[in-house]
């Protein structure tokens, strides 16, 4: 039995009618995303220790070097969930270093939907709405409404990552101390 090619199905995700203005006009809203935008490169910056650890480098200024020179996030997550899966090294590493990865990830696709998307103020009601980069032909018809709650709640998993990759740090500084 040979497979139906794929083609055009209609996305029909209507978005509230009425005019939308372009952007965000709600200054608590700018302020909210703009804080969790500029607090990824500090994400990044505290992955580089977990990620010393994965590649099993000690001196963390290389391994910054490492984890910038490699630009595709997706290459960086691959290395860690092939070092943590595949390196008898890491045979004995807790499920937390699996929730670790899959939650910067997770966070990753995240930040990168709300940078690089339009987005939109329902002129009438003032909602806000976020049109994502999709792959389909009726992308304008896929806007969602985006709280300013999934906003912060965004901010405070990475602010919660963050907490985690530190205590992950001084556990590691304090058994290199005391060994």
């Amino acid at each position: 039995k040979s497979k139906k090619p794929k083609r055009y199905k209609p996305i029909i995700t209507p978005a509230p009618p009425g005019i939308y203005a372009s952007g965000i006009k709600d200054e608590k809203f700018v302020a909210s995303l703009g804080a969790l935008t500029t607090y990824w490169p500090h994400v990044e910056e505290h992955m580089v220790g977990f990620f010393a650890e994965m590649i099993g480098v000690a001196d963390e200024a290389s391994a910054r070097l490492i984890f910038r020179s490699i630009i595709n996030q997706n290459t960086r997550l691959t290395i860690m969930r092939n070092l943590l899966e595949r390196s008898p090294t890491h045979r004995e590493k807790a499920d937390s270093f699996d929730t670790t990865i899959e939650e910067y990830a997770a966070l990753n696709r995240r930040r990168n939907k709300y940078v690089h998307s339009l987005w939109y103020t329902h002129d009438e009601t003032k909602k806000i709405f976020i049109e994502e980069e999709a792959e389909s032909y009726d992308k304008f018809l896929a806007k969602r409404e985006v709280p300013i709650e999934e906003i912060d709640e965004t901010y405070f998993r990475m602010n919660a990552l963050v907490g985690r990759l530190m205590e992950r740090k001084q556990t590691l500084r304090l058994a290199q101390a005391l060994a």
